[in-house]
Order: C-alpha cells, then sequence, then structure tokens
C-alpha cells in the first residue's frame, strides 16, 4: 500500500480517509443540496451511512497508484473547530473512456463559499503532479446542478476542452440506478419544497441519468407533477428534466502538467 502524505495548506489538513471518519462523512451526504450534486442516494440513514462508507473506500482504493482523494480538515482555528472533517478533494483515476485522472471536490454546505474547495485544490493539483507522471488532469461537472463548482475549476486552472456524454463517464448500472432513485427522492423531499432550487437540481440529475438510458421518462414526469406546488413549479420542473434528457451531456475540464 503506497504511503499517503498529509498536506497542510494556510487554514487546511488533508489527510487520508480513515473509517473512524464515516460519521462525518455521512454528515456531508445527508444534505440533499450536495448528495444531488454526487452519484449517491442517502436518502435514509441507513443508505446514507452505507453510501458514506463507500465513498471512504473508494477515496482510498487509489493511493497504490501514487494518489487519492483526502478528507478535508479544518486546521485554522478562524475558519471552525481544528480537526474537523468538512469536505473532500483529490484525484481518482475517475474519468471514464476519458483516460485522464479527474480531481474531486465536495464541501459541507455550511463552508461553501469560505474558499475551502480552491485552496484545497491548488493544494492536491500540486501534490499530484509532484507525486506522479501523468501529463494531466480532468474534471467532469454536473453543471446544471452546480455553476459554482465550474468555477472552483476554473480557479484551479483547469479549462473547457468539449462536453461528454453522461453516459461516457458516468459509474455502471447499479450506482445510476441508485442516483435516479436519490433524485426523484429529493424532488418530494421536505428540503426542495423550502427551496425549489433543489427540485429543479433533482429534476436535472434525473433527466442525465435517463438521459443515459437508465430509467423511464414518464416516471419521471409522473413524480415531477406529484411533488410541483403549482403549475409555475410544474414548468420549471418539466423545463429542467427536458433541457438534459435532450443534452445529457456535461462540461469536461482539463490542466496539463507546466
Amino acid at each position: 500500500m503506497a504511503t499517503t502524505t498529509d498536506i497542510k495548506t494556510s487554514r487546511l489538513h488533508l489527510r487520508r480517509w480513515s473509517h473512524t471518519d464515516a460519521d462525518a462523512m455521512e454528515r456531508i451526504l445527508s444534505d440533499p443540496y450536495v448528495s444531488i450534486c454526487i452519484m449517491s442516494d442517502s436518502s435514509t440513514p441507513a443508505k446514507c451511512r452505507a453510501a458514506a462508507k463507500r465513498r471512504i473506500d473508494w477515496f482510498n482504493s487509489y493511493w497504490d497508484a501514487g494518489y487519492g482523494v483526502r478528507a478535508i480538515a479544518i486546521k485554522d482555528s478562524a475558519l471552525g473547530t481544528p480537526g474537523e472533517v468538512v469536505g473532500w478533494c483529490g484525484v481518482a483515476g475517475y474519468g471514464g473512456s476519458q483516460g485522464e485522472a479527474e480531481i474531486l471536490y465536495g464541501i459541507r454546505r455550511d463552508f461553501w463559499g469560505k474558499g475551502v474547495a480552491t485552496e484545497a485544490g491548488h493544494a492536491a493539483i500540486d501534490d499530484f503532479f509532484q507525486s506522479t507522471k501523468e501529463a494531466s488532469l480532468c474534471a467532469i461537472i454536473f453543471e446544471q446542478l452546480n455553476a459554482n463548482s465550474v468555477g472552483v475549476a476554473e480557479r484551479l486552472g483547469l479549462t473547457k476542452r468539449r462536453r461528454v456524454h453522461f453516459a461516457d463517464f458516468s459509474p455502471g448500472h447499479e450506482l445510476r440506478a441508485l442516483a435516479l432513485d436519490y433524485a426523484l427522492w429529493c424532488i418530494g423531499c421536505p428540503q426542495a419544497h423550502e427551496d425549489q432550487k433543489l427540485m429543479v437540481c433533482a429534476a436535472a440529475k434525473a433527466g442525465l441519468i435517463v438521459g443515459s438510458g437508465i430509467g423511464d421518462t414518464d416516471h419521471v414526469r409522473v413524480a415531477l407533477r406529484r411533488h410541483a406546488q403549482d403549475s409555475d413549479s410544474l414548468a420549471k420542473l418539466e423545463a429542467a428534466f427536458s433541457s438534459t434528457l435532450e443534452d445529457p451531456t456535461c462540461p469536461y475540464l482539463s490542466l496539463s502538467r507546466t
């Protein structure tokens, strides 16, 4: 097993995940505003715990290749509680058929907008190029769900190269089916009815997945009609679903070694 070197920035401590971090990961994934942006089903406590364990195992699985995805822990008390895990950042060999390792980052929502992803991302990219001979890395982002994530990638120096079909890089059938179930759950969850933005994001996620060949269009449309508060809400949900169903692609960004 490859040795994992911790990384420390001015405010953060990036380190390998431990199974003792499952509670922290579970807290992050329990927030629908986070989990709708990734491939996960955290709709119940049991599913959330299982998803947390799977994600930790996956993040640690690449270290023999010389890289992986680290836990982001607080170092600077001005930012939060020192040692508290608030997200993940690092590189996984996940670019699907695209052939490049992919940088991944996810931050607990109460730390959004504080520059955590950008700070951690710069450190992770520097470490990746220093510790491997890889010529480049990529990011494939669900921009319809979180446009801010594209902004983070661009601040990290990645540039949009093309668009790729969701089916060409997304995980296997089983995980996509789970993610579709979660998107449909999100459309009707209490948080979505407090903030229609989450419902729209969930509808767009459903369109991406159904457009990749998983699930049934009519089934999703029935769910949209059932949970929409009014005709205006339904129109927004149907527009979000149709847009990604008809164009189930995501931007592919890349950064080359300098």
